[in-house]
């Protein structure tokens, strides 16, 4: 085994006596030549510089630290905008493209879809390609007819005074009121037995009514003013008086000599033709003349040694008479003159 022998003070190792110090002598090393071509030298990024941290040692985790930058953010929110929009917009135009496109009918026996129609088709050379049927244009359609407003009803007697709503009209009484002078009679009931429904007095001196008198024949009766009482042919035989309202209604005296001095059923035989209603007929009196009136009071007939008379109430197109009081008045004023009693 070797001996190393026991330690030395460490102190000693860095003294040398002072011969060894005189025995040894430096030797000059001659510096090199150094092409500084040649020399590389390390980037700057691989060295570390005194005042940079020094590098953490294996095993351990430098935490960087986080810097918040708007930039950054708005970049981010820039992009996913765009992101959202483009998306929308795509969603768009797919929906209308897939609206506007037709869907052509499926084949019933394949289920694939028919072919368009290609409205282009040319004929084979040699046939004349037909020319296509016009289309029809719709019928127009006819305008509503306009319905026409019903005829306001006038034989409606609302204060039940005997007077329709045509006669309070032709006689300017009050169709709410049944007595307008309130004398304690009905307008109606003063009409019929010749009074003036607005007043005192008498209803001819009234100037409601006129007088129409036929000298030829022996008569005359009351009229409402406003009628008209006209000839029918060339003489005065047949008068017909014409309201002024637009019922339809009118009026005919007939008056005939009585050559053959006909008694009054005789009459009504002979006169059937001018009467529908003989075979109905009532006693009655006209001028204080035996008379026969039919049951719905439109036909009467009187007879006295010169003559025979003859009024209709015709009613025309109207449902119900509107003049029916007007007529009893005429009936109540009829009077025989002189010569034809």
């Amino acid at each position: 085994m070797l001996n190393f022998g026991s330690p030395k003070n460490p102190n000693n190792f860095n003294q040398a006596s002072d011969q060894d110090q005189e025995n040894i002598q430096p030797k000059s090393i001659p510096e090199p030549e150094i092409d500084q071509s040649s020399i590389y030298v390390m980037p700057g990024k691989f060295t570390i510089s005194k005042n940079e941290p020094k590098p953490a040692s294996p095993g351990k985790t430098v935490k960087a630290s986080r810097v918040k930058s708007p930039v950054k953010g708005i970049v981010i929110f820039t992009l996913v905008f765009m992101f959202i929009s483009g998306g929308v917009l795509a969603g768009i135009f797919w929906y209308f493209s897939q609206a506007e496109e037709p869907v052509l009918p499926a084949d019933s026996q394949t289920g694939q879809q028919a072919p368009a129609a290609d409205n282009n088709i040319q004929a084979p050379p040699g046939q004349v390609q037909p020319e296509p049927e016009p289309v029809p244009e719709p019928a127009p359609i006819p305008e509503p007819t306009p319905t026409p407003e019903p005829a306001p009803i006038t034989n409606i007697d609302a204060d039940n005074d005997m007077l329709t709503y045509e006669e309070e009209m032709l006689y300017g009484t009050d169709p709410n009121n049944p007595d307008t002078d309130r004398d304690g009679y009905s307008d109606g009931m003063e009409i019929v037995n010749l009074y003036n429904p607005l007043g005192p007095g008498r209803l001819e001196d009234s100037g409601l009514v006129d007088r129409f008198i036929n000298s030829l024949f022996g008569y005359s009766l009351l009229k409402p003013n406003p009628w008209v009482a006209q000839a029918i042919g060339n003489d005065l035989s047949q008068i017909m008086i014409l309201p002024d309202s637009e019922t339809g209604e009118f009026f005919i005296i007939y008056a005939m000599a009585n050559d053959g001095a006909l008694t009054l059923s005789q009459a009504r035989q002979e006169l059937g033709n001018l009467l529908p209603s003989a075979a109905n007929m009532q006693n009655y009196s006209l001028a204080g003349q035996p008379a026969l009136r039919s049951a719905d009071g439109k036909q009467i007939l009187a007879v006295n040694n010169q003559f025979i008379y003859i009024l209709i109430y015709e009613s025309g197109a109207a449902l119900t008479e509107n003049f029916h009081t007007t007529f009893q008045m005429m009936q109540n004023s009829f009077e025989l003159l002189d010569s034809s009693m």
